[in-house]
């Protein structure tokens, strides 16, 4: 008897071999009839082999199907355990095909091992092969174990074969476990349940002591909460977390219609500006006419992102009588205000508004200026030429008017776009070449042609681009090619399409106190300093590969492909005017602040570069001792300087970090910018150190 056993064993697991082996259907036919013979002694060498990976899934089916009986379940269900995939993925199939209900039971007992792998193929087959019986006979594995897998398999498989018209009361139950994980699983299962029940357990579990659950309750009541969900959701604008009020906002722009508008005024009267904030990116969304009044008060909220929110949404309105009520506001003397009623100018083509719009060109404020200049050139109306020319005078502003010029056409407009193309800012010739090319006369076309040959590399492909839209030939970078009328130029970064996103490292350099020296000692004087700036930082531009450049009026906007760019170019400028500082009186010493972040940019129809990367940057450069958290690890308020600094986002600091340059860095603490939700880490650049 032994023996015989012993020459069964060595007969079967050759023929298994041969069978491993067998690549013809033919042969692998006969040697699975062989295996056959010998029934269920042949199933556990034929396992082993599998688990070995001696034998190949699929042909493992084919003898495991030759020699079945309902008998042999148990011996099959611990391949769905396994962790191999496809091994795992046979003992799936074979139970599905050949067990089918027969296995159930089987497949109960297994989700008590407690087993990952096992407990997910348990139930997928549980849910394939039973029936609402089924769902009675696992819910007391739910209560009986403290394993998360398995009692979130016997939530699915209660969901799977239950009414979705009503709630399981397992699923209520679940909602109320001491396990945050258990309850998080319970909010998932409630969205297959659009009924008022569910509803109402989403509502409560908005209360829940775990922001996860809480937030994602948020969601499940977006997508089945409907009107019966919006008072709750409200309620949330003003929670302490800035991602359930985030979430509540998103919920709320989804669902949400006009008849809450009453709940949103009352909101926009709340102490705290993130509170206004939510608020008004609702009434934004509910994108309706009667929201009108609503948005006309918030254009006056002290909180410049509540403003940005209202500008969008009476964009898109644009009635008449709101029209003639922000053009009445122009004269006003809240200077956010005219902020915010400008940018919506800028952004819509309304006639109307020229005459004001050219009564804001001598605006006190600069941001006023340079957002009309742009209005005007958007309008297109030909009494704006002057005018906008003459605002060249101000170097701040050359960019855009080079910008606004390509909107007209005519002899005025192409000696001034040939004047702004010789500008010493960047920018400016930048913004000349794409408004010369658009003229597309011969005198536009030389000036173009002699940007081949522009010191700068992106100006003379930019140039090439150009010339070739204009004439469809391409033209050789390097050397100008001289015309009649020649003009000597400088250099002009390539432009971008609009709507491109790029991932850069953003810079603001800003001059201290520019607005101090301007009243002290006058405007001159202070742009003498500007020009000086420029002087300074005009041979770095190459160097770091500047990729935009532009004026912020107080500094510049300047990105750069990588961070290490950005930070050398930062680090270069400092030490630079360090040593210009030592050769000039006190009064005229020029104090430069930095701010560099890294993120995704988008570029808009005038080039410029937007996102919540770009604003984050502005409101680094800007940040001021008190503005800062102090912790332990940070430093004190004090010990920050206020100028001649280089601040770094966590971002740009992580990859410096990569590059052994963050001994060079120091943690400052947290600051939480406003329109950006948290709180963000603050480091300092030390300019003055070496590696």
């Amino acid at each position: 008897m032994f023996f015989s056993r012993i020459f069964e064993k060595g007969k079967i697991q050759t023929l298994l071999s041969r069978l491993q082996m067998a690549s013809d259907e033919r042969q692998q036919h006969i040697l699975v009839r062989e295996l056959a013979q010998f029934e269920r002694t042949a199933l556990p060498y034929t396992l082993e082999a599998l688990l070995n990976k001696k034998l190949h899934p699929s042909k493992a089916f084919l003898v495991v199907r030759a020699i079945y009986s309902p008998d042999l379940v148990a011996e099959i269900i611990p391949l769905l355990g396994v962790r191999n995939g496809e091994v795992a993925e046979c003992g799936y199939e074979l139970i599905r095909r050949l067990a089918r209900k027969e296995a159930i039971p089987y497949l109960i007992e297994a989700l008590k091992q407690e087993n990952i792998q096992m407990t997910k193929n348990a139930v997928r087959l549980i849910k394939d092969l039973g029936d609402a019986h089924v769902v009675q006979a696992v819910q007391t594995l739910f209560r009986d174990t403290d394993d998360r897998g398995v009692r979130r398999g016997v939530l699915e498989i209660t969901c799977h074969f239950s009414d979705r018209q009503q709630v399981p009361s397992l699923i209520l139950e679940a909602l109320q476990d001491k396990d945050w994980w258990i309850r998080l699983q319970a909010v998932d299962f409630l969205r297959k349940f659009p009924v008022p029940e569910a509803v109402n357990a989403l509502m409560k579990a908005l209360q829940d002591s775990d922001n996860e659950v809480r937030g994602r309750s948020v969601d499940a009541l977006a997508e089945i909460g409907g009107s019966q969900a919006v008072k709750s959701l409200l309620g949330l604008l003003r929670d302490r977390d800035l991602v359930i009020r985030q979430k509540a906002v998103e919920a709320l722009s989804m669902i949400a219609d006009i008849s809450i508008l009453p709940d949103l005024v009352e909101l926009m009267k709340d102490d705290d500006v993130n509170t206004r904030r939510c608020t008004a990116e609702i009434i934004n969304a509910l994108r309706d006419p009667q929201t009108s009044q609503a948005l006309l008060k918030i254009l006056r909220d002290e909180d410049w992102w509540v403003r940005e929110i209202a500008v969008e949404a009476l964009i898109e309105i644009k009635s008449e009588r709101i029209i003639q009520i922000l053009i009445d506001w122009l004269q006003d003397k809240d200077l956010n205000l005219r902020r915010s009623i400008v940018e919506i100018f800028g952004k819509v083509k309304i006639p109307a508004v020229v005459d004001p719009l050219l009564k804001l060109l001598e605006d006190e404020d600069w941001w006023v200026r340079e957002r009309a200049v742009s209005a005007l050139g958007n309008i297109g109306d030909r009494r704006a030429i002057q005018p906008l020319i003459s605002q060249g005078r101000h170097p701040e502003l050359r960019w855009v008017v080079a910008q606004a010029l390509g909107n007209f056409s005519g002899s005025e407009v192409e000696n001034a776009l040939i004047n702004l193309a010789q500008d010493p800012q960047k920018g400016v010739r930048r913004e000349a070449a794409v408004s010369l090319s658009k003229l597309r006369t011969e005198r536009a076309i030389a000036v173009l042609k002699m940007m081949l040959g522009d010191e700068d590399a992106e100006i003379q492909l930019k140039a090439a681009e150009l010339l070739k839209e204009i004439t469809g030939h391409n033209f050789p970078t390097g050397k100008p090619i001289v015309t009649q009328g020649e003009i000597p130029l400088h250099e002009s970064p390539m432009a971008y399409r609009e709507g491109t996103i790029l991932t850069e490292a953003i810079v603001v350099m800003d001059i201290c106190n520019s607005t101090g020296i301007a009243a002290k000692y006058g405007d001159n004087f202070a742009l003498q300093m500007t020009k000086q700036v420029v002087l300074l930082i005009e041979p770095l531009l190459k160097k770091y590969k500047v990729q935009y450049m532009k004026s912020t009026g107080d500094g510049y906007l300047l990105t750069f492909p990588q961070v290490e760019s950005a930070a050398g170019i930062a680090i270069e400028m400092l030490r630079k005017t360090a040593k210009y500082n030592q050769s000039v009186s006190e009064e005229k010493q020029l104090k430069l602040r930095f701010a560099i972040n890294f993120g995704e940019t988008r570029i808009d129809a005038k080039r410029d570069r937007l996102g919540v990367a770009t604003n984050m940057t502005f409101r680094m450069e800007s940040i001021r001792q008190e503005s800062l958290v102090e912790l332990a690890e940070g430093v004190q308020r004090e010990d920050i300087p206020l100028e001649t600094r280089i601040l770094l986002s966590e971002s740009v600091y992580d990859q410096l970090r990569q590059r052994g340059e963050d001994r060079r860095c120091t943690f400052l603490g947290y600051f939480e910018p406003k329109g950006i939700l948290g709180k963000h880490k603050v480091f300092q650049l030390h300019w003055e150190r070496e590696i």
